[in-house]
């Protein structure tokens, strides 16, 4: 991957960004990070999407861009290019296929160019074959991503670029509200709780029941998303491990302070951003998402790591594969034993502030940008 060095522009852009969130996820994280260095560099940045989650600099305006009856699209479809008219917009910017979708009928009709950014595997069916909604051009967050555009929707390469994750470095909060019990290794379980990811959560909790036995020094944090969201069996051995290990087994569901609970981590099992920053803070990382990949990260694999954004995204469709209950047993064992060194964890942390660049980052999607506002 080549950084892009800043180039001269002639003006400042107006910049809209489109999400469909109907929950939280790191496709909105992706766009605010992202926006946060676009209104450092003067650009007027704007956002539209159903829901949002984070804290936010934009100047925010609900479209239901997520809901795909038929009649609300051609209203969106009017909606935004009334918007994209009344607000001067230069380029509209898609974070998701619902997004480019309505965006890229408002760039066919006079509407500014649609640019998307990809952030994981696209349903494989015969319209996504046939058609493509995302614009002039198509980003994506990681290798996997531009194999499975290229390969399985049979997109040009010459349209994709990777640039990975906008995911600025920050220092560690010790004073916030929240505090682990500094007696025990807490291992994090974070992600979202829908979804494949949440089965997959869902996986690891039944598998810690017996670890918890194994290591009485263990103690298990989630958060990312609510518990209720994982099946019902999931939620009942939950509640049966917070029921005997008292103190042991604690969830914070969706919650703003995920970053002030990792910092205290001995070590994390999660996937995409989460994974990256966890790493960035020197924590011992369990790579794990909707994908198959599913490693302890070290240097000998962190380049394949990067490629399926940390276990989120595979090369190609496969079928659910179960946790691997023997990795997850050497990652405790080597939190518990204190395996990891400060030299390595410091080399993997390196190594992830130089990926995740948000300026280089930033300014690799401004360029992609200039190409079609030339």
């Amino acid at each position: 991957m080549a950084y892009i060095v800043e180039m001269p522009r002639k003006e400042r852009l107006r910049i809209a960004h489109l999400l469909s969130q109907l929950q939280p996820t790191g496709a909105e994280s992706y766009a605010i990070e992202l926006a946060k260095h676009q209104l450092r560099q003067g650009h007027k940045v704007f956002m539209l999407s159903d829901r949002f989650h984070f804290e936010n600099p934009c100047e925010k305006t609900v479209l239901t861009l997520g809901d795909r009856k038929f009649l609300n699209r051609i209203r969106n479809i009017l909606r935004l290019r009334r918007f994209s008219k009344d607000n001067s917009i230069d380029i509209l910017h898609a974070h998701s296929r619902a997004a480019s979708w309505v965006g890229n009928w408002v760039a066919k009709l006079g509407g500014p160019p649609l640019i998307s950014t990809v952030h994981g595997r696209q349903h494989i069916h015969t319209s996504s074959r046939l058609t493509d909604p995302y614009g002039s051009k198509i980003l994506v967050v990681c290798e996997n991503l531009e194999h499975h555009l290229t390969h399985e929707l049979r997109i040009s390469r010459n349209k994709i670029t990777v640039i990975p994750n906008l995911i600025a470095s920050v220092t560690p909060e010790t004073n916030g509200d929240i505090k682990l019990d500094p007696r025990f290794k807490w291992i994090g379980i974070f992600g979202r709780s829908s979804g494949p990811k949440g089965r997959k959560i869902g996986e690891w909790i039944c598998g810690l029941k017996v670890l918890l036995e194994k290591y009485p020094q263990l103690a298990i944090v989630h958060a990312g998303g609510p518990l209720a969201d994982l099946s019902s069996e999931s939620v009942k051995i939950w509640d049966q491990l917070n029921a005997k290990h008292l103190n042991r087994c604690l969830s914070f569901g969706f919650t703003h302070k995920l970053s002030e609970i990792q910092a205290q981590c001995s070590g994390q099992i999660g996937s995409g951003r989460i994974a990256a920053e966890g790493l960035m803070k020197r924590i011992p990382t369990l790579a794990s998402g909707e994908g198959v990949f599913e490693e302890i990260v070290t240097l000998s694999n962190l380049e394949t790591a990067f490629s399926s954004n940390f276990g989120d995204i595979n090369r190609t469709s496969v079928k659910d594969v179960l946790v691997n209950l023997d990795t997850l047993d050497s990652f405790i064992a080597s939190i518990t034993h204190e395996s990891w060194t400060e030299a390595l964890l410091e080399k993997l942390q390196q190594q992830c502030e130089i990926r995740f660049d948000p300026k280089a980052n930033a300014l690799c999607v401004e360029q992609s940008y200039a190409a079609f506002l030339s």
